[in-house]
Order: structure tokens, then C-alpha cells, then sequence
């Protein structure tokens, strides 16, 4: 049974040419836990994270070993189908210094993060909210940008949801 892992990129072979055999001996480098898993198809080697850091941990690793010729593809969320469309929603605590505090919140905001709670202390503020997965792929790099890489950001997934309603009144 396939477990639920809210982020996914996909890895293939620039030289080789069936990314099936290249997938599977791509797999033989990592090790499936709790936070990483991954699935073999003719397209390559699809990684299936919990968050954003275990993806790029075993795409260096992979890197190590194929050097140039990986092929990496974009992180994207990964939606779940029973039977309709379920998105996965994460909770994002973010700890920035004092002095980005302000310029963290509108961009947790500008970036679709529902901050429930923060609490600005001298030294550093902390914000805690929830937003779809799609919405914060690349947040700690934004934050990190913004804040000189001082920040700190740890996300869990909540659980996975039905879209809001579009414009028509269907979701998604």
C-alpha cells in the first residue's frame, strides 16, 4: 500500500535510455523510511517526501553518485484521489530574527499561509499557520533570501483536504 507523502520530484537519467532500469539501480542508493519513499516507472525515479529538506537530501546523494547526468525535476505537492481530489495541507512554524519580523509575515501571507499565531518577542518572532502544500514549496529559500539564513522553518503535514471552491463553485 502506497503511503501518503505530501511532495514529490521526479529523477531521471540524461544518458540512459530506459529510465525504468535507470530508476531502479537509482534506488538502490537511498534507504525508504518514515520521512522518504519513491516509486519506479518508465519516466524515472519519482521521490516522495514529507517535506522539502528530505527531498534535497536524496537529491545530493543521488547527485553524488550521477553527477551532471541527473535529470531533476521541479518539487511539486502531490494530491491525493479518493474520489474526488484531496489536497495536502501543511503546518508551517517559522522562526525569524526580530528585525525581519514584519517583511516574514507578509510574506508568509503574500504566499497563502493562514498565520493563526505569532508571537513577537525581542530577539525573534515565531508564526505558526497552515497552508496547502503547493503554496510553500520554496519558502525556506524565500525566507532564507529574506532574513540572510537566519530562519528557521519546519513544516508537518495536517492532513489532506478538498480544495475550496473555485469561481464555478466546484474545488479545484
Amino acid at each position: 500500500m502506497e503511503r501518503y507523502l505530501p511532495f514529490a520530484q521526479r529523477m531521471a537519467s540524461r544518458s540512459e535510455v530506459f529510465q525504468l532500469r535507470f530508476a531502479r539501480a537509482a534506488a538502490r542508493h537511498l534507504q525508504r523510511s518514515a520521512s522518504l519513499d519513491w516509486l519506479c516507472d518508465g519516466h524515472g525515479l519519482e521521490l516522495l517526501a514529507d517535506n522539502e529538506d528530505v527531498l534535497a537530501e536524496a537529491g545530493a546523494q543521488l547527485w553524488r553518485v550521477y553527477g551532471d547526468d541527473l535529470k531533476v525535476g521541479e518539487v511539486r505537492a502531490r494530491y491525493r484521489w479518493d474520489p474526488m481530489p484531496l489536497e495536502p495541507v501543511m503546518n508551517v512554524v517559522v522562526t525569524v530574527p526580530s528585525a525581519f519580523g514584519t517583511r516574514a509575515q507578509a510574506l508568509l501571507r503574500a504566499r497563502g499561509v493562514s498565520v493563526g499565531v505569532y508571537d513577537s518577542g525581542r530577539r525573534e518572532w515565531r508564526f505558526v499557520g497552515d497552508a496547502p502544500a503547493a503554496r510553500i514549496i520554496g519558502l525556506r529559500d524565500q525566507l532564507d533570501l529574506l532574513t540572510d539564513g537566519t530562519a528557521k522553518t519546519q513544516t508537518t503535514l495536517l492532513g489532506y483536504f478538498a480544495p475550496p471552491p473555485g469561481p464555478g463553485g466546484d474545488a479545484a
